[in-house]
């Protein structure tokens, strides 16, 4: 099975400036967004996180984990 999601920056304006909702990062990513000083790179970064806590969220089902207990890491 396949599944995708998409993450648009115009339905998250936080993140089209680089900053990340609350209790979207886990502590070990609020650390890494720290160390990202471009905004570019920052957005990049953070759209990938939140579109694949997403996904894991969707297939896990709704409720079942909050988004701050997974970290994407590379």
């Amino acid at each position: 099975m396949f599944s995708y999601r998409l993450v648009h920056a115009r339905e998250f304006p936080s993140l089209a400036q680089g900053m990340a909702w609350p209790d979207l990062l886990s502590p070990r990513e609020e650390k890494i967004l720290a160390g990202l000083g471009h905004v570019p790179r920052r957005r990049k970064w953070l759209m990938g996180r939140a579109a694949a806590k997403r996904l894991v969220c969707d297939m896990l089902g709704e409720g079942r984990v909050a988004e701050k207990k997974i970290s994407v890491l590379n």
